[in-house]
């Protein structure tokens, strides 16, 4: 009997790295909002990766967030600005729903992969995750998330990520979500 995968959990591959700080008139710039929008209490957009390398950018608001439209010319002229991204510009920007830490709305551009706008992205949502949590309070903690992604291009998503950080080691992190079949099929060759 073959039983239907409904959902899974995954660990990123590698534990968070943290690389250059991207300019918040550069993340404006590439989404076609004001740089006021770009919100870097907690942070300043960065390059954070747990196996693949985002920039991330906290905006001010969900509505902020909704307003993002990718200008391709201006992730032309990031790519070039950041060399070692030149292939792969890929901006993961999120909002807090209600000012909740670790309930999140988030969007992921990267025209220059070919992805104008991706409606899940688990490898940048773990990468998020791992961040927030680096820069949480304290030297041992274990957040669960729940990031909505994909609302805005009629595709929602709900991912959970985890991410734990010990005063011993490395921050990690877990992807997860659920799925819903639409389609069974075969292939004989």
């Amino acid at each position: 009997m073959c039983r239907a995968i409904i959902g899974t959990r995954i660990s990123a591959p590698h534990s968070l790295s943290i690389d250059i700080a991207v300019p918040d008139d550069v993340i404006a710039g590439c989404l076609g909002l004001d740089t006021a929008d770009v919100l870097t209490t907690a942070h300043t957009p960065l390059i954070a990766s747990v196996g693949t390398p985002f920039v991330i950018a906290e905006l001010r608001s969900v509505e902020a967030l909704s307003r993002a439209r990718p200008d391709l010319v201006a992730f032309r002229e990031a790519a070039e600005d950041f060399a070692d991204l030149a292939t792969r510009f890929s901006l993961h920007v999120y909002a807090r729903i209600g000012g909740e830490a670790t309930h999140l709305r988030a969007r992921m551009f990267a025209p220059l992969a070919g992805i104008l706008e991706d409606p899940a992205t688990g490898s940048a949502n773990a990468a998020l995750a791992a961040l927030l949590t680096s820069l949480a309070p304290g030297g041992d903690v274990d957040l669960t998330y729940a990031i909505e992604q994909g609302v805005e291009m009629g595709r929602p998503s709900r991912i959970t990520a985890t991410a734990r950080k010990t005063p011993e080691g490395p921050v990690l992190a877990t992807v997860a979500g659920s799925c819903v079949p639409v389609m069974r099929g075969t292939v004989d060759l």
